[in-house]
C-alpha cells in the first residue's frame, strides 16, 4: 500500500495501517492515526505519475468501526447473505 498512496493521494501522510483485506479482490482496510477506517481499492502500481494520482487508489472513509461495520451488514443484507 505505501506503493501506491503517494504525496498527491488524500490519504498520504495519515498514518493507514492495514487491518484486513478481501481475498478475492484487492481491497484492505485502514485503521487512520487519527482513529478513524477507509477502505481502500488498491491498483496494482504506482499512481503518482498519472493525472489521477490524488483519486486511485480509490478509498471511502468510514469514520469509526461501528460505521464499517453497519455499512457491511447492511451490503450483506442488500446481497442476501445472512450477518
Amino acid at each position: 500500500m505505501e506503493l501506491e498512496i503517494t504525496s498527491k493521494h488524500v490519504l498520504y501522510g495519515r498514518g493507514a495501517t492495514v487491518v484486513g483485506r478481501r481475498i478475492d479482490n484487492d481491497d484492505v482496510l485502514v485503521r487512520l492515526n487519527d482513529g478513524s477506517y477507509a477502505a481502500v481499492h488498491l491498483v496494482c502500481g504506482r499512481s503518482s505519475e498519472g493525472p489521477f494520482a490524488d483519486r486511485y487508489p480509490s478509498w471511502h472513509l468510514y469514520g469509526a468501526l461501528e460505521s464499517f461495520i453497519q455499512a457491511m451488514e447492511q451490503d450483506a443484507l442488500e446481497y442476501g447473505d445472512e450477518t
